[in-house]
């Protein structure tokens, strides 16, 4: 069982508390927060009713931000019933993506079975970010075209002083098209992970498909041990992370920020305008120069520097 918490952000100003309820608010003078639990990886709750659960609390989320008001009175029935099936048809058609699947604030998620890498480039290049779930024993991929992005420019990124310090070590960072070891690394430091064995393969088949779509990973090893990675796409002149692990003993702190520099100054080396960091709920990913764009904002962004 894994419980998520998410949190929105107004005013530079972040509130964490937990609860044990399906969700609840909590209104500041300056802030607008909303956290709810929801079951990820219980295989005892009902894939359908955890996606209801978060779909309804994310979209609530999102209105609430931008002071809408369609949640008063409303149900988990009146914003989306369980997530929709995206094909590769539709994926690929850009007509059906900006009339059906852009301007819906409502949704987010979406769900295929197919785990090929002509689908996975494809909702990749489309703006979406992928995880996966289990529903009936069958494990699916879930593209997600996300309400807010933290994208950051190279110009915006900000080294802490302790960072730059270590970074005066001549610490250094493998950037490699080979993903397999930091993903058994990954999975190693997350329990119940989302980057299965099988997200690992199709991410390794998508190689030499397109030339405009790279896997790659990124590591620091200090004394021949991997302590911090993450694996991640370049898309035309973007890339965008997966996930990461960070090795939390004491002696390794900020070794997890320090191989995020690094990885931003290749990335600069190699032409990338923006990092895509993904949602945009993560105070470390702001604490690094990140700016949170809204999903009609990232979507001009992306393709302008995609295609």
């Amino acid at each position: 069982m894994c419980f998520g918490y998410l949190f929105i952000k107004q005013f530079d100003h972040f509130h964490f508390r937990k609860g044990l309820g399906d969700f609840f608010v909590v209104l500041h003078q300056r802030s607008v927060e909303l956290i709810f639990p929801f079951f990820v990886y219980d295989d005892n709750v009902d894939f359908h009713e955890r996606l209801q659960k978060f779909r309804y609390c994310t979209a609530f989320c999102y209105n609430l931000h931008h002071k809408r008001d369609f949640y008063k009175g409303s149900t988990v029935s009146d914003i989306q019933l369980g997530i929709y099936p995206l094909h590769y048809e539709q994926v690929t058609d850009p007509a059906f993506l900006w009339q059906h699947i852009y301007p819906n604030m409502l949704r987010n998620y979406y769900w295929s079975d197919d785990f090929s890498p002509e689908y996975y480039i494809a909702q990749a290049q489309a703006g979406f970010i992928a995880v996966t779930d289990i529903y009936q024993g069958m494990e699916l991929l879930l593209p997600e075209i996300q309400f807010s992005y933290a994208l950051l420019h190279y110009k915006h990124l900000h080294t802490r002083k302790k960072v730059g310090k270590l970074l005066d070590r001549g610490l250094g960072l493998t950037v490699t098209s080979e993903i397999d070891a930091v993903c058994d690394k990954i999975r190693s430091y997350h329990k119940n992970c989302w980057l299965t064995p099988a997200y690992q393969a199709t991410l390794n088949t998508t190689k030499n498909i397109d030339a405009d779509f790279q896997i790659l990973s990124a590591y620091i090893e200090e004394e021949g041990e991997m302590i911090a990675g993450e694996v991640g796409y370049i898309i035309g002149e973007s890339y965008t992370s997966l996930s990461g692990f960070s090795n939390r003993q004491k002696r390794f702190r900020n070794y997890g920020t320090a191989q995020l520099v690094l990885l931003a100054h290749f990335l600069h080396e190699q032409g990338i305008d923006f990092w895509n960091l993904g949602q945009s709920y993560m105070p470390y990913k702001f604490a690094l120069g990140a700016v949170q764009y809204e999903r009609e904002a990232f979507l001009k962004e992306w393709f302008k520097h995609t295609r």
